[in-house]
C-alpha cells in the first residue's frame, strides 16, 4: 500500500495512555504492517531493527505495543484493523479496474470515426432561430478543420483505471494472451492466495516485461517467510524491478588505480599548453 487513512480521533483515543515513545513505536509498526500488507514478523530482534528500536526503552515499548494492539499468530503479529484497511484498499483498486474495462469496452463498441458517414458540404454553424438548436453560441466549424483518425484500441489489454482517461486514438500494447493467468497459476502452485489475473499491478508489471520466473521466485520467497499473499508477491517483483532499473553498470574491464590516475591526468591536461605558446597562438 502506498497510503492508508489515518483517523486522528481514533488514534488519539486508543493511544492517549501511552508514552510518547510508545505512540511513536505504534505508528511505525502500523506503517510497516501496511507497507508489507501482512502480519509483522515474530522475530523480535528483526522487528526492532525495522522500526529502529535500539535502546532498552524502545525495545520494551515495541513489546508492550505488540501485546496490547496486536495478536500473535503462527504467521506473525496480526492486526484486525490493518487487515480490514488493506482489504478495502484492494477492493477499491478492483472497482476502478472494472470501471476501466467497462469504459474501454464501451469505446471499442463505438463505430470508428473513419467509418461514419460524412455530411459533405454542410458546416456545423448556427442554425436559424426557428429551429431548435443547442449550439447557437458556438463558433462555426467545418468537417475539414481537423483530420479524421481511426480509433485503434485493443480491449484485451485495457484493464488499468488510468486507461479510462486516454484519448480515443490511444494505442495500447497488448499483453501475450494467457500470460497473466499462467503467472497466477505459478504463484498459486507455490502457495500464494488471492491471485487475480486482472489485477492492475500485475498487468502493469507484465507490460513492463516481468516474466513468469520472477513471480515464481517472489512467490517461493513470500511463502518461506509465512506471508503467502498475492499483494506481497506483486510488491516484491515491483521493488526488484525498480531497484534493477537504478543500476548503472560499467562495461568492459574495470581499470586499476594506476590506469584510473593516468586517465584522470590526461583529461586534466588535454587542453593545456605553455604560456609562450598560448601568446604566440593569440598573436597569430
Amino acid at each position: 500500500m502506498n497510503y492508508y487513512p489515518h483517523h486522528i480521533g481514533d488514534f488519539n483515543s486508543a493511544t492517549r495512555h501511552l508514552t510518547r515513545t510508545e505512540r511513536s513505536i505504534y505508528r511505525d509498526l502500523i506503517e510497516l504492517y501496511y507497507d508489507t500488507e501482512g502480519p509483522l514478523t515474530a522475530d523480535m530482534k528483526a522487528l526492532c531493527r525495522k522500526v529502529i528500536a535500539r535502546t532498552d526503552e524502545e525495545v520494551t515499548a515495541v513489546q508492550q505495543v505488540l501485546t496490547e494492539f496486536f495478536t500473535e499468530t503462527e504467521h506473525g503479529w496480526y492486526q484486525e484493523r490493518c487487515e480490514k484497511e488493506i482489504e478495502k484498499y484492494h477492493s477499491n483498486i478492483e472497482s476502478k479496474s472494472a470501471a476501466g474495462r467497462a469504459s474501454a469496452a464501451k469505446r471499442a463498441n463505438k463505430t470508428p470515426i473513419s467509418q461514419q458517414p460524412l455530411n459533405r458540404g454542410v458546416t456545423d454553424v448556427q442554425q436559424p432561430f426557428n429551429e431548435c438548436s443547442t449550439n447557437q453560441n458556438q463558433e462555426p466549424r467545418t468537417v475539414n478543420q481537423e483530420p479524421l483518425k481511426p480509433e485503434v484500441i485493443h480491449t484485451e489489454s485495457i484493464t488499468h483505471p488510468e486507461y479510462v482517461e486516454l484519448a480515443d486514438q490511444a494505442r495500447v500494447i497488448p499483453i501475450k494472451p494467457g500470460l497473466a493467468g499462467a503467472c497466477c497459476k505459478t504463484m498459486m502452485s507455490n502457495g500464494i492466495h488471492g491471485c487475480n489475473p486482472h489485477h492492475p499491478t500485475l498487468l502493469a508489471l507484465l507490460e513492463a516485461g516481468a516474466t513468469e520466473d520472477e513471480f515464481a521466485y517472489a512467490a517461493r520467497n513470500a511463502a518461506s517467510k509465512g506471508n503467502a499473499k498475492f499483494a506481497y508477491v506483486l510488491g516484491t517483483v515491483k521493488r526488484q524491478r525498480e531497484e534493477a532499473a537504478k543500476l548503472v553498470l560499467h562495461h568492459g574491464r574495470l581499470p586499476n588505480k594506476q590506469e584510473a590516475l593516468e586517465e584522470s591526468n590526461r583529461a586534466a591536461t588535454a587542453g593545456w599548453m605553455p604560456p609562450e605558446l598560448r601568446e604566440r597562438q593569440h598573436a597569430n
